[in-house]
């Protein structure tokens, strides 16, 4: 039986569905499934009742699994596989990040921590998740500190509640880590006026959202409804309004369903410069052809970033324009994809018809 080998997109829930339940390969040692009615989680090829997908959990390590409370199935005994020694340092190494958000991660004192070669945890963390330690560890820090503004602290507060030393780098980069200023994202996009246009396509419902700066979002559903409570979501004290025609909706619709360039179109979207530069990427990508997650990872000079590249993928905020449909797994499948996989299977078949431009 042939194993998946990294990466496995441990973000990305219908992904890890499949992986588990493809009948020709399975990822042993890597991949488990908890079920929350039962409160068992089993190993790929457990011969249990299938459960219901919104019923489930996945997690990378039998050990991760128990700490959530889960117990080992009897019938396919998980902990008798041998789990992948890499996601066993990685969720050590990962979990004592957490326990110490508040403090800078120095490689030295992690590998202390652990009991472990410093060389080990960076090799372990790149081959995983594409990231060094002390990267993982300020995405931890950027993600507490949304949370914390989310939840009403002033910005000061949010700061050093995620364990943020000095504000001066997270202003910096703001603009790139939030789409926004602090006190802004805090207010939810209160000061934020966003206009969104509706179109249809081959694929469903399309709508734009765009700020003066440049289109924020992109979203794809089965109706207007969807795809507006979806950029609501994201935005949720904006000040939306509706509105006709957008030119750069039209383009966006008509590059994919006819091939035509979309060319000098203002971005305002929100990510970490790693997530930013996987965004640059895909642009590149030409309609009507596809690259795989290792692929755009070596484009981008990480060519151990596979899964990062793949979280990456799964977090695009504009669809389409931003052509994550274009990215498949290194065996040729569509794999997983935000807005459904049927839909992307139809994008990408669609594009295959020859090119009006």
């Amino acid at each position: 039986m042939t194993t998946y080998s990294f990466p496995l997109n441990y973000a990305d829930g219908d992904a890890l569905w499949d992986a588990f339940h493809d009948p020709d390969r399975a990822a042993l040692g890597q991949l488990y499934m908890a079920v929350r009615t039962t409160g068992i989680y089993c190993r790929p090829g457990c011969p249990a009742r299938t459960p219901k997908p919104q019923n489930v959990r996945f997690f990378a390590t039998p050990l991760a699994a128990e700490r959530a409370g889960f117990r080992a199935c009897k019938r396919c005994r998980p902990r008798e596989v041998t789990c992948d020694p890499r996601l066993i340092v990685v969720e050590d190494a990962c979990r004592w990040i957490e326990e110490n958000v508040e403090e800078d991660v120095s490689l030295a004192a992690l590998a202390g921590a652990l009991g472990l070669g410093p060389q080990t945890i960076q090799r372990a963390f790149r081959e995983v998740l594409g990231l060094t330690p002390r990267a993982y560890s300020r995405e931890r820090r950027l993600s507490r500190f949304r949370a914390e503004l989310r939840d009403g602290r002033d910005v000061a507060q949010a700061l050093y509640g995620a364990g943020f030393s000095s504000p001066s780098r997270v202003y910096e980069s703001a603009g790139r880590d939030l789409g926004m200023t602090p006190a802004r994202y805090k207010s939810g996009a209160a000061e934020t006026d966003i206009q969104v246009s509706f179109g249809q396509t081959p694929f469903g419902t399309i709508g734009v959202g765009r700020t003066d700066r440049g289109i924020c979002a992109v979203r794809l559903g089965d109706s207007a409804d969807d795809v507006t409570s979806a950029i609501r979501a994201e935005f949720p004290l904006a000040t939306m309004t509706w509105c006709g025609a957008d030119p750069d909706l039209d383009r966006i619709v008509e590059h994919v369903v006819h091939g035509t360039a979309i060319t000098n179109m203002a971005i305002d979207v929100r990510g970490t410069a790693f997530q930013h530069k996987v965004w640059d990427e895909l642009r590149k990508i030409p309609r009507g052809e596809s690259r795989s997650y290792a692929q755009i990872a070596r484009n981008i000079g990480e060519p151990n970033a596979h899964r990062a590249v793949a979280n990456a993928c799964g977090a695009n905020p504009i669809a389409v324009a931003i052509p994550c449909h274009r990215v498949v797994r290194s065996d040729g499948s569509a794999g997983g994809y935000r807005w459904g996989e049927e839909r992307k299977a139809a994008m990408l078949q669609l594009e295959k018809t020859p090119s009006s431009s």
